[in-house]
């Protein structure tokens, strides 16, 4: 997350977001897993950047890592606590409406 992503999503109906864990991803020893929390928002930050950019529809994908089925409601509830719009897991061909 940075100033510049806040002012381009500002106005915007939706945005998709790729997102990672890091409370899991922290917790597995490999460097290279490690690195990825240094360039990937997690679900907390790209869900407070649509909050503060008044983003109405917030899609998230490329998922790191990888939920298993029936994880979903956790991913939600956790940018519950920091978005108050509509909340989409994307998955492949996922499509989103958006209202004009």
């Amino acid at each position: 997350p940075c100033a510049g992503l806040d002012k381009l999503c500002t106005g915007a109906k939706g945005l998709v977001h790729t997102v990672i864990r890091k409370d899991i991803i922290e917790s597995i020893p490999l460097q290279r897993l490690q690195d990825v929390c240094d360039y990937h928002s997690s679900v907390e930050e790209a869900s407070q950047t649509a909050e503060r950019a008044g983003i109405e529809t917030l899609v998230f994908t490329h998922y790191v890592p990888a939920f298993p089925s029936g994880q979903e409601e956790e991913w939600e509830k956790i940018a519950a606590q920091h978005f108050s719009g509509r909340i989409e897991l994307g998955d492949d061909l996922h499509r989103v409406e958006i209202g004009e």
